[in-house]
């Protein structure tokens, strides 16, 4: 997809201008899920955002973490949407 298209569809969907990258991993246990987030935060140098919660949906645990946005800086934005 070109950058003109990216930036069509970022108009067309407004809402999603305010939403950040996300991650999520599920698990079959809070440990692992827990585990697996502080993990996929540390090499991918995100910030947690949810969780590890229970899913009634699927019956496992899932947990969320965005992009780090903080600079040097400002560490003030750290974990804000973009």
């Amino acid at each position: 997809m070109t950058t003109d298209n990216l930036l069509r569809l970022r108009w067309r969907f407004r809402h999603t201008q305010l939403m950040s990258t996300v991650v999520t991993v599920q698990a079959d246990t809070e440990q692992e899920c827990a585990r697996l987030i502080a993990r996929a935060c540390q090499l991918l140098d995100l910030v947690p955002s949810l969780g590890p919660l229970h899913t009634s949906a699927t019956g496992r645990w899932m947990a969320r973490a965005t992009v780090n946005d903080a600079t040097p800086a400002d560490s003030s934005s750290r974990g804000r949407p973009v």
